[in-house]
């Protein structure tokens, strides 16, 4: 054998080593430390923006040095999928060394070396599904969404949800036992499905899940320019205009009522009147006709994971081969003390 053919040897042997194998599988479990030590970039371009300028009063001056490391977009960075990379290239290769082995084995029934085989496939195929997430899976959390508002699923599918009023169950003392909301998928406009959702049975289409999370107050203002929807997550009052009618009406919740406060005023500025109002109370502010409804935001969660399957499936094999090696008795060779004895006796 020729120099370069040992070296090329001994290069494929070293790629297929399992102490490679093992020092990969710690570096990759070191390297996704900062997905949970540091606060992760939103997959939502357009909620990038305002978050690092959040993460910015945090880390400060750090904050650039962190990013261009890609410790706040730890699945991505290129440190992070290169480890994946040369782990599962070891993987591919430590199988594909050992695979004449394993089917000599097991054409010659010593069936624990079965075991060994579904294990190094099961490794790969999980090592895979990992490298994939990152290109793969993503999330968007927090999404609110007032009843009949439509969202837009993004992320190059032409899908969109849109959230009905929420119904909530309560117990004896008032607070609340359960909530439901029913939720339509459309695409192009047209309905796809409807279901109602509740807590923990999430509505998935198209492997798109939309898990509902919680639920907040809001209110709905119909006047003869439109109906105008209000959600009271980051305050406790909020304002409209109506231009054609020549107001301006802010509203507030009424802690532990089901009232809202209305205040009036001129687009100058200048006050015309305010008082509480009912859930479906109509009124008449400077001639014009105005019904305020009490309701609900609701909160979501939209994500997509085509790993999920291959990863569980993955796992199962890594059970049947533990399985298989835990329940065969591995063949006993010529070199056997039990050979041995054997053939000491004749």
């Amino acid at each position: 054998m020729s120099s370069g053919m040992r070296w090329g040897h001994r290069v494929w042997r070293g790629l297929g080593s399992i102490r490679l194998a093992a020092v990969l599988l710690a570096a990759v479990l070191l390297a996704s430390l900062p997905g949970s030590l540091f606060p992760q970039m939103p997959a939502d371009p357009a909620a990038r923006e305002a978050w690092l300028a959040g993460v910015a009063l945090r880390y400060g001056q750090a904050t650039g040095l962190l990013r261009a490391v890609g410790l706040f977009d730890a699945g991505h960075a290129p440190w992070f999928l290169a480890l994946l990379a040369a782990l599962l290239l070891n993987l591919l290769i430590c199988t594909l060394q050992r695979l004449p082995r394993l089917g000599r084995s097991c054409r010659q029934g010593h069936w624990t070396q079965a075991g060994t085989l579904l294990s190094h496939l099961a490794a790969l195929c999980l090592g895979v599904a990992v490298a994939a997430r990152p290109a793969l899976v993503w999330q968007e959390s927090g999404i609110r969404l007032l009843p009949g508002q439509v969202h837009r699923v993004g992320h190059g599918r032409d899908l969109a949800v849109q959230a009905g009023e929420l119904a909530i169950d309560p117990y004896p003392d008032g607070q609340p036992r359960d909530y439901r909301v029913p939720l339509t998928v459309l695409a192009g406009g047209s309905p796809l499905k409807s279901r109602t959702v509740r807590l923990n049975h999430p509505l998935t289409w198209q492997g798109v899940s939309f898990h509902l999370q919680g639920y907040g107050p809001a209110a709905r203002v119909v006047a003869p320019e439109g109906t105008f929807a209000l959600d009271f997550a980051g305050s406790q009052s909020q304002e409209i205009r109506l231009p054609q009618a020549g107001l301006t009406l802010r509203l507030a919740l009424q802690p532990g009522t089901d009232r809202l406060f209305v205040e009036a005023r001129t687009p100058e500025g200048l006050p015309l009147g305010s008082g509480t109002v009912a859930d479906g109370q109509p009124i008449a502010v400077q001639g014009t006709p105005l019904t305020f409804y009490l309701s609900h935001y609701t909160i979501w969660q939209v994500s997509h994971d085509p790993t999920f399957g291959p990863t569980g499936g993955s796992a199962g094999l890594l059970l049947v081969a533990a399985m298989i090696s835990l329940w065969t008795r591995p063949a006993r060779g010529p070199n056997s003390v039990e050979g041995s004895a054997g053939e000491a006796d004749e």
